[in-house]
């Protein structure tokens, strides 16, 4: 169309986003837009005819009001949804649709029993101006008007302004089509849509085409998010239309309004997960409130004088709390103000004022802008209306949906836009994403009134009229440019085929080419490992490499874990009231300090003792967490009974033991000198240390059955005993009896009713008490390396610790018997491999498996699933056992 050539006074018909390149084309020409007028249809006829109808929430709601009042029994088929703003809506839609045809309600199909309620429903709206009926009513209003001076713009339109615009060309309107041109059609296809853009992005650019000569159509809505990152990417300019944008202020508008109808703890966390509230402190807050389980009014003091936490929470942990609960109490005084108002008594209007006031204060840009004026209007209109929760549910259904709207004042660039808008020509026109779903993609009518529904309705056009006229809307969109390459992608991300659309086939009239596109395959390589330099500057300390021993058997399982650990120094997250770590710790504390007091007669103590410490201990954790005070009590009745069943095991244990408890949570420190100026300094505790006369024998607590395995001690896996053994040897000068595992649970033990013997001839033998507590004791036994023969003296009768047997010379001997010489040299070669490694650099996040089963890293990490497999890191040879092998049991 040749703007230039417009006389004055001239009215331009277009879609809005049609008129910016309008007045850029109309700039270009000498003449410019001088007495020119640009608007669209609806905006043309409302000026000759303005009445304004009642907005569609006003209706849905006056409806659903209505709706409420009707006996449900009368409506079997829709009962259940009567009241839904989505039937409602629906609704609404059909009776907009046919008051722009002049179809009036009453002649809407009513043969059987559920076009009989729906009728019924249907009447309920026959007093609504609808704002298509204004649109017929305008056009009625205008029709003897000369319209000589009104030029329309032909691009797509739907059936209903097609017949509006057939009335304005009989009143002497003229339709500006485009011209069709000679093309040359492109036909191609791509492994998926991302490819398909990708290859779209380098043709333009292997073919040096400017941007202002092209427009691309997608035909699918999902590529507009996708195409935005890949043209940035290729630093391809672009206009990108109208955009639909999403916000959270209707869901904090909607989480401040839930709280207003149920002022109750779980909806104040809601609003404050809406991130509406974005102090510093606002995590904290939240953070408090669910681990101390309180609500924004309760006190948050009542940790700011403790000062004992007891021995089970440290007092780092202790102060973190109060930190937390610091920090909380600053939230709470920014928040109570206006919570405590919204709490009071008074109209919901008014604190729905106070609501829409508190969210102005956080809006801060035009789309949110934009959003907030749509919410404010609903309320403008039926706000003063809403007084039940049921009211309330109706009207949180509108602003669900809300989006804003992104209009670009200016076009520059490739013009992207969706298959129902048609831009000025252009030399270069790109249809992605044709595939049969999404081209020609007509819309049906579907859901309660579908298309058996309207063909029901007399003067509504058919479903063959209105498809006809869509797909010459669509045709004509191809034909406006020289050059037209189209495209589909042949399979979604998971794989599933694709074909191209029927028509689009049909109009570019032959078979589709693989869309050329330059691929790079170079291996994206994670950055797995630091710098000499920078590890050592990391784990070192003063030329020391500090850790216990766990830190090392923590390394071997997952080298990344270590790094955030000890590396980066993440603290891993508390976990409130009693996790399973503490029961270890408690039984670790009940035993030392039974030890201490009582000797070796302490495992001969009264429950009335042990009620005393885990009464002591809980007392803290309750004053600390107040609200689990039940939840403790149960706790410590399970405490107590596996604890007085594991003294059980251990006074049966020192009944046959000439060793006795010396030292219980020995700490130690322990330097290993290695090449390059380096030590390794070890530090720990070891649970307990039993003497007797020159000997010396290590015992760890653990929470289950822990075996000592050769090819977990030469993986690395298992340095704890071991080290505790060489540890004690040099510093205290005793030789080491054994170093064993003590489980402290409760294990299950086997009890069958008997067992059948199948040898003639067959006979069934009865398990009687005895068999029981044979079971029992085997598998409460003590596991570990024994290395000293007169291992006799630790269990005289050879039931208590796992691989001593009695010989036919009635002696206590040891399956096998370790060297702790030869031991010690191991435990220094792993420490060697595993000090070279961390500052070598190497933190690849390579976790064995289980590494991940109880890790608190797993939300940062990027483990793929692949586990690494288990590696001795020294092969032991024969010097490991005395005498060179095993001894003679």
């Amino acid at each position: 169309m040749d703007f230039s050539t417009l006389p004055m006074g001239s009215i331009i018909l277009a879609d809005d986003y049609l008129h910016p390149m309008i007045r850029k084309a109309m700039a270009a020409s000498k003449q410019g837009s001088l007495g020119i007028r640009i608007t669209d249809i609806s905006a043309f006829l409302t000026s000759y005819y303005y009445k304004k109808a009642p907005s569609r929430y006003q209706v849905l709601f006056t409806i659903y009001q209505q709706v409420q009042q009707l006996d449900k029994k009368d409506f079997p088929t829709y009962r259940n949804i009567l009241c839904s703003k989505d039937f409602l809506e629906e609704c609404y839609q059909l009776l907009n649709e046919l008051s722009f045809w002049g179809i009036d309600s009453s002649s809407l199909p009513k043969q059987s029993a559920s076009q009989k309620e729906l009728f019924t429903i249907l009447q309920l709206f026959k007093d609504v101006v609808f704002p298509k009926q204004l649109l017929r009513l305008a056009c009625e209003q205008i029709k003897k008007k000369d319209l000589s001076n009104v030029y329309i713009i032909d691009t797509y339109n739907d059936i209903a302004k097609n017949q509006i615009i057939k009335q304005f060309l009989q009143q002497g309107a003229k339709l500006s089509s485009f011209p069709k041109e000679e093309q040359e059609i492109a036909f191609y296809h791509a492994v998926n849509k991302r490819q398909e853009i990708e290859a779209c992005a380098q043709h333009i650019l292997n073919h040096s085409l400017d941007a202002q000569d092209i427009h691309i159509t997608l035909c699918d809505a999902s590529y507009p998010k996708l195409i935005e990152q890949i043209f940035q990417r290729y630093h391809i300019p672009y206009t990108l239309f109208q955009q639909e944008t999403s916000s959270q202020l209707p869901k904090q508008f909607l989480a401040l309004l839930n709280y207003v109808f149920d002022p109750c703890k779980e909806q104040l966390l809601a609003c404050l997960d809406s991130e509406l509230f974005t102090g510093g402190n606002i995590h904290a807050l939240r953070e408090y409130m669910q681990l101390f389980e309180v609500d924004l009014f309760d006190n948050f003091h009542h940790l700011e004088t403790m000062e004992d936490s007891g021995n089970l929470m440290n007092i780092y942990t202790l102060k973190q709390l109060q930190e937390l609960e610091n920090k909380a109490a600053e939230a709470q005084a920014e928040l109570l103000p206006f919570f405590t108002q919204l709490n009071q008594n008074m109209q919901i209007t008014n604190k729905v004022e106070l609501i829409v006031n508190e969210l102005n204060k956080h809006i801060h840009t035009d789309e949110d802008r934009s959003i907030y004026r749509k919410i404010t209007t609903i309320l403008y209109e039926i706000g003063d209306v809403v007084q039940t929760k049921n009211d309330l549910h109706f009207l949180a259904s509108f602003f669900e949906n809300i989006q804003g709207s992104k209009k670009q004042p200016s076009y520059q660039g490739v013009l992207i836009h969706n298959h129902k808008q048609e831009v000025l020509p252009r030399k270069y026109h790109y249809v992605l994403g044709a595939t049969q779903t999404n081209y020609p993609a007509f819309q049906t009518k579907k859901g309660i009134f579908d298309e058996a529904y309207y063909a029901l309705i007399k003067g509504y056009p058919s479903m063959e009229e209105r498809y006809a006229h869509y797909m010459e809307q669509m045709n004509q969109i191809l034909t406006h440019s020289k050059y037209l390459i189209l495209s589909y992608p042949v399979g979604s991300y998971e794989g599933k085929s694709m074909e191209a659309a029927l028509e689009i086939e049909q109009y570019a009239q032959k078979p589709s080419q693989p869309y050329p596109l330059h691929e790079n395959y170079a291996e994206l390589r994670l950055q797995d490992t630091l710098s000499a330099d920078m590890a050592k500057q990391l784990f070192l300390k003063n030329g020391c490499l500090h850790g216990s021993i766990s830190s090392f058997e923590r390394y071997v399982k997952c080298p990344f874990s270590y790094f955030l650990r000890y590396g980066l120094s993440l603290k891993e997250p508390f976990q409130p009231g009693f996790p399973d770590a503490y029961a270890g710790t408690l039984f670790h504390y009940i035993l030392e300090s039974l030890t201490n007091a009582y000797g070796k007669e302490y495992s001969e103590q009264s429950s009335k003792q042990l009620r005393k410490i885990v009464d002591k201990e809980l007392a803290h954790l309750t004053q600390i967490f107040p609200s689990m005070e039940l939840a403790l009590m149960n706790v410590k009745e399970r405490l107590l009974i596996s604890m007085t069943q594991t003294l059980e095991v251990l006074q049966e244990f020192e009944a046959h033991s000439q060793f006795s408890p010396t030292a219980s949570e020995l700490e130690f420190h322990y330097d290993l000198p290695l090449q390059e100026n380096v030590t390794i300094a070890l530090h720990g505790f070891i649970d307990r240390l039993d003497t007797y006369q020159d000997f010396a024998c290590i015992l760890d607590y653990k929470s289950s059955i822990k075996t000592l395995s050769e090819t977990d001690i030469f993986a690395a896996l298992q340095l704890q005993l071991l080290t505790y053994a060489m540890v004690v040897h040099q510093q205290q000068q005793k030789e080491i009896m054994g170093a064993y595992y003590i489980s402290l649970k409760n294990e299950t033990i086997p009890c069958p009713a008997g067992k059948l013997t199948r040898k003639k001839p067959v006979t069934y033998n009865e398990y009687v008490k005895e068999d029981y507590m044979l079971m029992k004791q085997k598998v409460q036994r003590f596991n570990g390396w024994t290395m000293q023969k007169q291992v006799d003296t630790l269990d005289d009768n050879a039931t208590h610790i796992v691989g001593l047997r009695i010989n036919k010379e009635e002696e206590v001997k040891a399956g096998k018997l370790y060297n702790l010489e030869a031991i010690s040299s191991y435990m220094k070669q792993l420490y060697e491999i595993l000090a070279s490694r961390i500052l070598n650099g190497d933190i690849a996040c390579t976790p064995l498996e289980h590494a991940c089963d109880y890790c608190s890293y797993q939300p940062i990490c990027r483990f793929k699933g692949f586990y690494a497999d288990k590696k001795r890191l020294v092969e032991p040879h024969d010097d490991l056992y005395w005498d060179g092998g095993e001894q003679d049991a």
